[in-house]
């Protein structure tokens, strides 16, 4: 039994060629469709996300550093610092930078600061609220600093 069109009588059926070709170009357009299906409840989960992490980021270099860091929430975005030379300064690393909100996402802070100090525990839990539209997406920090994406 042939598996493919015979050379003689190609209208008997599809080669496994054609019928591969059609499966990706199916495989291409649910892509397509996908990713022009995100709406505002994946960009506030997903700057949820990097807001959490950053967070983590924050306390980890606190605990190593052996210095307190904090995030600084402000209208637009959030920004990170860590004291040294007694004084409050910018934190110089990348992935810690100041940070602007896409304008579709709204932040609103149970408090404008969030600090750790060099043991990495919190100075006091703290819910920070992304709302994008009907979404809203939660970074709660708790006392022990532990910190949570909740949707």
């Amino acid at each position: 039994m042939p598996i493919s069109a015979s050379p003689n009588n190609p209208e008997n059926g599809f080669t496994l060629v054609e019928l591969m070709v059609v499966l990706v170009l199916i495989g291409l357009a649910a892509s397509v469709v996908m990713l022009a299906a995100r709406g505002d409840d994946a960009v506030a989960g997903d700057e949820a996300a990097r807001l959490a992490l950053r967070i983590a980021g924050a306390r980890d270099r606190a605990i190593v550093d052996g210095r307190s860091t904090r995030v600084e929430f402000v209208a637009d975005g959030y920004r990170f610092a860590q004291r040294g030379g007694g004084a409050w300064q910018p934190v110089a690393d990348r992935g810690l930078r100041a940070t602007t909100l896409p304008s579709e996402v709204a932040l609103g802070a149970s408090r404008a600061m969030l600090g750790f100090d060099s043991g990495g525990l919190p100075d006091a839990p703290a819910d920070i609220v992304l709302r994008a539209d009907e979404t809203r997406v939660t970074v709660r920090v708790d006392a022990a600093g532990g910190i949570d994406v909740v949707r």
